[in-house]
């Protein structure tokens, strides 16, 4: 009987185990060296069939990239965006200061792909 209840457990604890490193696989990236691939791709997508705004929003892109910029497609910038919102006015303690630093620093640095077509 104690081994049933022994295998049992251990079975159980085996499933929540696999179900939690399943679900622990998507990571959010918070930091890139180089506008993105997926960027370009979603800039290219949402000028389709518009020349003039394509080559604008192509012009765009090029300064910015220029500039020290990285473009990062609107996917890839909504994780960043979070924290930059939420980001405290009036810091108190080393993690909110840190928190405070990393959104300006982000915010100077990083560009949505969106914002160049707008």
């Amino acid at each position: 009987m104690k081994k049933i209840y022994l295998t049992l457990l251990l079975t159980g604890l085996g499933l929540v185990s696999m179900a939690q490193n399943e679900k622990n696989t998507h990571t959010v990236q918070y930091v890139y060296r180089e506008s993105t691939p997926e960027s370009y791709t979603e800039l290219k997508s949402l000028v389709k069939g518009d020349k003039k705004l394509k080559e604008i929003a192509f012009l765009k892109y090029e300064n910015a990239t220029l500039k020290g910029k990285i473009i990062l497609s609107s996917k890839q910038f909504a994780p960043i965006k979070e924290k930059i919102d939420k980001a405290p006015e009036n810091p108190i303690g080393k993690t909110e200061v840190e928190m405070v630093r990393y959104a300006e620093k982000v915010s100077k640095r990083y560009v949505c792909v969106t914002d160049l077509i707008k």
